[in-house]
């Protein structure tokens, strides 16, 4: 697992990368992680959360599935990879990823 390039804003804070092992995908690591990430950073008062993610990537479905929506898609690391960018109401994220967590708690 591995979380990186985590920067706070004024008023949000953007992620840069988040990544699970895939065999250990399916057991709700990511939905754990995020809802912490999220949880923190809303009791700092910050209201959004801005992700950063391989355009081709499976995983812009899990940020879409819990209301992320992409604002922008532009090229990094000197025009090689493309990415997507989203953008999500903290709150509103991380109530919805709570719901699904449940059916992972032991």
């Amino acid at each position: 697992m591995g979380l990186c390039g985590l920067y706070v804003s004024a008023c949000g804070v953007e992620l840069n990368g988040l990544w699970v092992y895939p065999d250990k995908r399916g057991r709700g690591i990511s939905l754990m992680l995020m809802s912490k990430i999220l949880s923190f950073y809303e009791t700092l008062g910050l209201k959004e959360i801005i992700i950063y993610n391989f355009h081709h990537s499976s995983s812009n479905s899990f940020y879409k599935k819990f209301g992320a929506k992409v604002f922008k898609t532009q090229f990094q690391l000197k025009e090689q990879i493309l990415t997507d960018v989203f953008k999500c109401d903290i709150i509103t994220m991380k109530d919805s990823m709570n719901g699904s967590i449940l059916k992972y708690s032991i």
